[in-house]
């Protein structure tokens, strides 16, 4: 089971650990299989530019962002 807590918005997070680090992961129930992660970890990975991207959000919203592949294990804090 995977613990966290909700934010006074009601905003569901959790704790997660890349590189040695622990981070605030805010859980996305319109998960599409991509992680979001902090520009601050780009230095620490082997990120290759993949280009930009269109993206649909929740709300219906377009928008573009760059996407990169990185390689890393990620893990989650009881």
């Amino acid at each position: 089971m995977i613990a966290g807590r909700v934010t006074e918005d009601g905003q569901p997070i959790i704790q997660v650990s890349v590189v040695g680090r622990s981070w605030e992961a805010l859980i996305d129930t319109g998960f599409n299989g991509d992680l979001e992660l902090p520009n601050a970890l780009q230095a620490q990975f082997n990120a290759r530019f993949r280009g930009r991207q269109p993206w649909l959000l929740a709300g219906g919203q377009r928008i573009e962002s760059d996407t990169y592949t990185w390689n890393f294990r990620l893990t989650v804090e009881p």
